[in-house]
Parts: structure tokens; C-alpha cells; sequence
């Protein structure tokens, strides 16, 4: 369910940022009317309001498109560095090389 809408929530953490959705639209690079079809594709998947459409020219977010945009670049950051730590981990640290005089420690230093 979410990952058919995983670029959606990504624009819409970047347009809560803008009071109105013409401001939210020239910041994330689409047109008006593309960002409100991307927020209510986001709404008929979740069953959710996020932006309030019943003032015609003052449209605002609900305070449920800040949340949700808010848990998503808190679960987006935290991804990003369980995903930084698991690389740390495997990064190669020391070299053994096999001569013939035996193994020789070689330390890697990045």
C-alpha cells in the first residue's frame, strides 16, 4: 500500500513547508494542478484529508499532512542510517595477504 505511494509522501515532506499549494508547487518543481492530483492520490490511498480544499483560492494543509509528512522524514532518516551503519559494517577494515613467509597483517585506514 505504501510504496504505491512512497514518491507522493516524499514531495508532499517537501510541500508542507509552503503555506499555500502554488508556493509548495514552484518549490517541489510541478505544476498546481500536478501536485494537487499527486496529494489526492495520497488521500484516496490513505482514506485521509491533507489538504484542506473547501476555501476555493486558500487552500491549506490539514494538520494530518504535517504529521504525515513529518513521520515520513523521520522513518526516511532513520532508514538512511540503519542503511549508513550496515555499510560501515561491511567496509573492509584489514587485508590478509597470503606470502611465503606466511600471512601478513595489512591495516586499512580510511
Amino acid at each position: 500500500m505504501l510504496q504505491s505511494v512512497s514518491y507522493e509522501l516524499s514531495v508532499l515532506a517537501k510541500a508542507v513547508q509552503h503555506k499555500n499549494l502554488s508556493a509548495a508547487a514552484v518549490h517541489v518543481g510541478l505544476s498546481q494542478p500536478q501536485l494537487s492530483r499527486l496529494i489526492a492520490k495520497i488521500e484516496a490511498e490513505l482514506n485521509v484529508m491533507l489538504l484542506d480544499r473547501s476555501a476555493r483560492r486558500k487552500s491549506g494543509w490539514t494538520p494530518l499532512a504535517h504529521d504525515l509528512a513529518l513521520t515520513f522524514t523521520k522513518g526516511m532518516s532513520k532508514l538512511q542510517s540503519e542503511i549508513l551503519s550496515m555499510a560501515e559494517q561491511r567496509e573492509v577494515t584489514e587485508l590478509h595477504i597470503g606470502t611465503l613467509e606466511g600471512l601478513s597483517h595489512i591495516p586499512l585506514s580510511s
